[in-house]
Parts: C-alpha cells; structure tokens; sequence
C-alpha cells in the first residue's frame, strides 16, 4: 500500500512483434476521500497566455522533482530564449520574461521533462 499522496505508476509492455513501450501517469490519493484521476505531465501542461507580449507562463503538476528545459525558437528555428529550471513535486508555474521585442509572428515553445518533450505553438502580439 503506498499511502496518501501523489504517486507515479509505470506500464510497460511488449507485443509479439517485440515491439515494447512504456506509459507512466501520476495518480494523487487523497485518504479516505478519493482517489483522483491520472496527472500526466503532458495533460497537466498550461502555457498562457497565447497569444503572448512581454512573458509565457509554463504550469505544469509533476509527481517528482526534476529539470524542465524551456526552448522557445521562431519559425526559422533560431532560439530566443534556452532555460532550464529545477521542478518541485506538485504544482509548478514558471515565468519566461521575453527581454527583447520579438517579431510578430508565430513560435514554438519546446518542453522537455523526463525524457519526453512537449511542443506548445504560441504567438506575438504587440
């Protein structure tokens, strides 16, 4: 029995082509009370506000503690801004400050965390 708390449940499998994966989701137990729906990282993931001016905010829930590499490119691929920060189990809110004025127009903000990445479209806006 794990207890109360947000915990982490790997599947993996292998098929009979040998083909394998593995799937993991974050499953909060709450007591007596409940027990809540999966949080995936990729599913618990809010960027805003789109479109953006002068800073994102990446919000995210995590089961455990860990980096989070933020890459925001333009369209041809040049990055503005390259950040990685240290995540604390649960709820997490970080604040990308665009220092520069960015072109109109549309970009990608990549979030890689644990091994998975995450692409969010955003746009300028004066």
């Amino acid at each position: 029995m794990a207890g109360i708390g947000l915990h982490q449940v790997t599947y993996t499998y292998l098929d009979a082509n040998g083909c394998s994966g593995t799937s993991t989701v974050n499953i909060p137990v709450d007591g007596c009370v409940s027990v809540g729906e999966p949080i995936v990282f990729g599913q618990s993931l809010d960027v805003f506000p789109n479109p953006f001016s002068h800073y994102i905010d990446v919000s995210f829930t995590t089961i455990e503690g860990g980096e989070v590499h933020l890459k925001l490119t333009n369209m041809l691929g040049q990055i503005v801004i390259d950040r990685t920060v240290q995540a604390e189990a649960g709820e997490n809110v970080i604040r990308l400050d665009i220092a520069e004025d960015l072109a109109n127009g549309i970009y990608y903000l990549n979030i890689e965390y644990s091994g998975e990445i995450w692409v969010e479209k955003l746009v300028t806006e004066d």
